[in-house]
């Protein structure tokens, strides 16, 4: 009996974060068009590494965005006060 209560509500859950993932773009960036495609890209790489500090920026903004949901999480339990 209760066995069948948590399986319909897991399924229920389920259900939803399926539909809220569904609703998301597959990337954030993929409708991004890069304005400097060509030569000129290629002389501000040459001083300013644009790649490796886009890269960075986003490991940094998933980082800070893991520990904001984490805390999130902690305070929806009550465990931090």
């Amino acid at each position: 009996m209760v066995e069948g209560i948590v399986n319909t509500l897991i399924d229920i859950a389920s259900g939803i974060a399926d539909g809220i993932v569904w609703l998301l773009p597959i990337s954030p960036f993929a409708a991004m068009e890069l304005v400097f495609d060509g030569e000129l890209m290629g002389y501000i790489n040459h001083f300013l590494p644009v790649q490796e500090a886009v890269n960075i920026l986003v490991g940094w903004g998933v980082a800070i965005g893991v520990w904001y949901l984490y805390a999130l999480i902690l305070r929806l339990v009550k465990a931090v006060r």
